[in-house]
């Protein structure tokens, strides 16, 4: 499991949502390809991937040619090498694995990943189905096709709502003569509501005062006080809505010259300063945070 927070620049095909930064995630991605929970060396998100498990009906199946594995903007190629499908070349219905999903009542995201593994399945496009939630087909743009040497991405921009009940399956069309796969999924779960555009928008200019000031700040990027949890290292913040930097730590920081002004920070109710090289006199800015217990 990953615990992030995701932004609109995780995948190309979800810009089209808007996520505010505040929201949290809790993430499980497998792939078939993997023997083990790991991560893929070209994976440009690091994720860690799990493995399907052992399940009745199921089996997995490799890619006809591995030679023509490569990466791809979104997900490594490596993921999509192997795929599940129904045991039974017969069968016309793959129910993804509820032991993959681990679903509550709660809302979700998903990626589905769906790559043919076998080149002449493609050629003869003897594999074509729909992607269902709860029986409802949900491919409105016409049958998945998986495309080989490449893939097709089935992902969820709005969240739905689901429950420990619910099914995901993947179900063939009429033409079909071969089994749906899948490659690989991620399922994103909304664990924080409550959405926040991020840290107060004055606090994050101040900020920047400070890192512009100062070579040894300018390594945090990101938003200062979100997620809950993973705030900058040299400061804490309060949970309003939006967040408020409520604490600096820079002591031992090797801060040196003059402080910038960072008056703008009302919420501050604490400044370590100590072990630093600064120089000139005590700025009379630091007398004016209403709210400042400790300097």
């Amino acid at each position: 499991m990953t615990f992030f927070r995701l932004d609109t620049n995780l995948n190309s095909n979800l810009n089209t949502i808007t996520f505010h930064n505040a929201v949290t995630f809790k993430s499980t991605s497998y792939s078939d390809g993997r023997a083990f929970v790991g991560r893929y060396p070209d994976d440009p998100y690091d994720r860690f991937w799990h493995p399907s498990g052992v399940v009745d009906g199921v089996v997995t199946v490799a890619r006809d040619n591995m030679s023509f594995i490569k990466n791809f903007t979104d997900i490594p190629g490596l993921a999509l090498a192997n795929a599940i499908t129904p045991a039974s070349s017969n069968a016309t219905t793959l129910l993804v694995p509820s032991s993959e999903t681990d679903l509550g009542d709660d809302t979700y995201y998903y990626n589905f990943y769906f790559s043919e593994v076998l080149k002449a399945a493609y050629q003869n496009k003897s594999r074509s189905f729909d992607f269902l939630v709860d029986g409802k087909k949900l491919n409105n743009n016409g049958p998945i096709i998986p495309p080989y040497q490449s893939y097709f991405g089935n992902y969820n921009h709005r969240g739905r709502r689901m429950t420990a009940g619910s099914n995901i399956s993947l179900v063939n069309t009429r033409d079909a003569s071969l089994p749906p796969i899948l490659n690989a999924m991620e399922l994103f779960k909304l664990i924080k509501s409550g959405l926040t555009n991020g840290t107060n928008e004055n606090d994050v200019k101040e900020l920047k005062i400070l890192q512009g000031a100062y070579k040894q700040l300018q390594s945090w990027a990101g938003d200062p006080c979100l997620p809950q949890g993973f705030t900058w290292d040299w400061l804490n913040c309060n949970m309003d809505d939006p967040p408020r930097v409520t604490e600096l730590h820079l002591n031992g920081f090797g801060l040196d010259v003059i402080l910038p002004d960072f008056s703008g920070l009302t919420a501050l109710e604490i400044i370590e300063l100590s072990n630093n090289s600064l120089s000139g006199q005590i700025p009379d800015f630091l007398g004016t945070f209403p709210h400042l217990k400790e300097l």
